[in-house]
């Protein structure tokens, strides 16, 4: 697939794999990348990559990708910024919450179950998010076409 002239969204960018995908998106031609993250970070990452890819735009956004108004709010500037809508979209974020599924406390003998806040956290963040992220990509590609 061509990607040259396109624009990505690429969330969890600050670091990691986030990060390595825009770099790789960056090399391979791609137009423009907005770089998604809950860390303030994300933002030296978008002027190192800047730095280092100075064929490829990029934006930096700070926000809750569990956040259905942050997302739509970030598509929203993408296009605005870059003049096109995303067409490829990379949804990276990722969390970990690691603790024992049960863990007996040794004071009460009663077992201390993984907290179910955590779990859900986990899960919106890593599995619903990405979803969505991606649908909205799909949504929006969809009424581009019909304008």
């Amino acid at each position: 697939m061509r990607i040259d002239q396109n624009v990505a969204v690429v969330t969890g960018a600050a670091r990691g794999i986030g990060l390595a995908t825009v770099q790789q998106l960056a090399t391979r031609g791609i137009e423009a990348v907005a770089m998604v993250d809950m860390a303030d970070a994300v933002g030296a990452s978008a002027e190192r990559c800047a730095a280092d890819y100075p064929n490829t735009r990029f934006k930096a956004f700070v926000g809750d990708t569990t956040d259905e108004a942050f997302r739509k709010s970030v598509f929203d500037q993408a296009e605005a910024e870059f003049g096109k809508p995303v067409r490829v979209c990379v949804p990276a974020a990722g969390i970990t919450r690691d603790k024992l599924g049960a863990k007996v406390n040794k004071e009460t003998g009663k077992a201390d179950l993984y907290p179910p806040g955590d779990f859900q956290l986990v899960i919106d963040v890593n599995l619903i998010a990405p979803v969505y992220w991606s649908l909205e990509m799909v949504g929006r590609l969809a009424e581009s076409r019909k304008r």
